[in-house]
């Protein structure tokens, strides 16, 4: 992993993400408000972090290229795997773009930005990128 910088900052990551996860879950009451907002948090924090990693791991990889291209010639942007995102939600993928826009309903501007990069990435759903403010 020591060859690979983003790998190992993505795994200290998830050491971290998951012993936030044991400290909420021996310390923190069941709420289903709360239970429910911690979910989204997750989703949310997992889909910043894939997009994110796969933003750094282009550029790391795109100035390797640079530095190993002969001199003079030209070097190519990086294209980003998408079939891999995370739905901002469990279940996202299974519903209607008027069911997500109901979900999305008084929600806040970090789950509503995490539901259109999504959406930007994969299926595209105009009405869910109109309601976003994505023209």
């Amino acid at each position: 992993m020591s060859n690979d910088p983003v790998g190992s900052a993505l795994h200290s990551v998830g050491r971290i993400a998951r012993a936030l996860e044991k400290l909420a879950e021996q310390h923190v009451p069941h709420n289903d408000k709360m239970a429910k907002e911690l979910r989204q948090a997750k989703a949310i924090g997992q889909l910043t972090l894939l997009v994110g990693s796969q933003k750094l791991r282009a550029f790391w990889e795109s100035t390797e290229k640079v530095a190993d291209a002969p001199a003079g010639e030209p070097t190519h942007e990086p294209v980003l795997p998408t079939e891999s995102l995370t739905p901002p939600w469990p279940d996202y993928d299974a519903l209607s773009g008027t069911e997500i826009l109901s979900v999305l309903e008084g929600s806040d501007d970090s789950l509503r930005q995490a539901v259109l990069v999504y959406e930007r990435a994969t299926r595209g759903r105009r009405s869910i990128l109109d309601a976003l403010g994505d023209a």
